[in-house]
C-alpha cells in the first residue's frame, strides 16, 4: 500500500497494574477504518499496554504490506522514547522500546501527540477490552 496510513494506539489498565489491553485503529487518511483490534494482555500497566499496542499496530501494519505511516497517539512517554528526548529505564518498557524500533524499519514513519478526543474512539476500544478480560 503506497497511500500514507495513520495508525492510532492506545493502552489501558485498570488500576495500573491491572487488567489491561491494547488497541490499534488502522485508516486511510479520509477516515475510512482498514483494520481494528483490541487485545487484552492480562495483568499489565498502562505504559506496557500503550507499547504493546504499538507493536500489535506495527505488525499489523507489516503484514498489510504498508509503507508509510502516521502514527497518532495521547502517550507523551511514547512519543519522547522514539524521538529520543526521553531515556528508556524500566526493565519493562526496554525490550517492548526495543521491539517497536526494529519493527519501525519496516516504515517511513511520523508521530504525533492527539488529543484525547481524537483518541477516543482507539481509547473506548482498549477500556472496554480490558474491562470485558479478554
Amino acid at each position: 500500500m503506497n497511500e500514507k496510513i495513520i495508525i492510532y494506539f492506545d493502552g489501558s489498565s485498570i488500576g495500573n497494574p491491572g487488567p489491561s489491553a491494547a488497541a490499534y485503529i488502522i485508516e486511510k487518511e479520509n477516515g475510512e477504518v482498514l483494520f481494528e483490534e483490541g487485545i487484552f494482555i492480562g495483568e499489565s500497566t498502562n505504559n506496557v499496554s500503550e507499547y504493546k499496542a504499538l507493536i500489535y499496530a506495527l505488525n499489523k501494519a507489516k503484514e498489510m504490506s504498508i509503507k508509510e505511516i502516521e502514527l497518532r497517539t495521547d502517550s507523551e512517554l511514547v512519543i519522547n522514547h522514539l524521538l529520543g528526548k526521553y531515556r528508556v529505564k524500566s526493565d519493562k518498557i526496554i525490550p517492548l522500546f526495543k521491539e517497536a524500533k526494529e519493527l519501525l524499519k519496516n516504515f517511513k514513519w511520523e508521530i504525533k501527540k492527539v488529543s484525547r478526543k481524537e483518541m477516543k474512539r482507539v481509547d473506548q476500544l482498549a477500556f472496554a477490552t480490558a474491562k470485558s478480560g479478554r
